[in-house]
């Protein structure tokens, strides 16, 4: 108990032990992840923005922006894909601006001239728009294959 003084008017400050369990700290990679009953992990989430490609970092928003800037591509979420053996790629989600078929090679071409190699997506997936929360968040979690590989 801790006493702070207010105004002239003597106020007590209660400290009191969280009724809630203490959060574990995340996993080194980024992934935010929950324990079942049973001990297993299920990722949930991202604790980080950015992509690890082996000590190369992507950052996700100038490749989206790429993404954007290209006349077939309405909106794009760039977001990491986890291989079997734990290392990550660059994916990404793509709206198209027209019901026409995207064209990959272009769409690919476009981000080469504009990006590091290592930054280029290796996988579009193509959406009919981007999961996103009520205040318009794009929610990457729920794109295709989001940290699955």
């Amino acid at each position: 108990v801790k006493f702070a003084p207010r105004s002239g008017v003597r106020s007590v400050l209660l400290q009191l032990p969280s009724p809630l369990p203490p959060v574990p700290s995340p996993p080194a990679s980024g992934a935010a992840a929950q324990e079942s009953r049973r001990g297993h992990l299920r990722l949930v989430g991202r604790t980080k923005e950015m992509i690890n490609l082996g000590g190369q970092k992507v950052d996700p928003a100038p490749v989206e922006q790429v993404l954007r800037a290209h006349p077939g591509i309405r909106d794009a979420a760039v977001y990491p894909g986890v291989r079997p053996d734990g290392s990550e790629f660059v994916q990404s989600a793509v709206v198209p601006a027209t019901s026409e078929p995207l064209d990959l090679t272009t769409l690919r071409a476009h981000c080469a001239e504009r990006l590091e190699d290592f930054q280029v997506p290796t996988c579009f997936h193509r959406v009919e728009q981007l999961p996103r929360t009520p205040s318009g968040k794009c929610l990457k979690i729920h794109c295709p294959e989001y940290a699955t590989g």
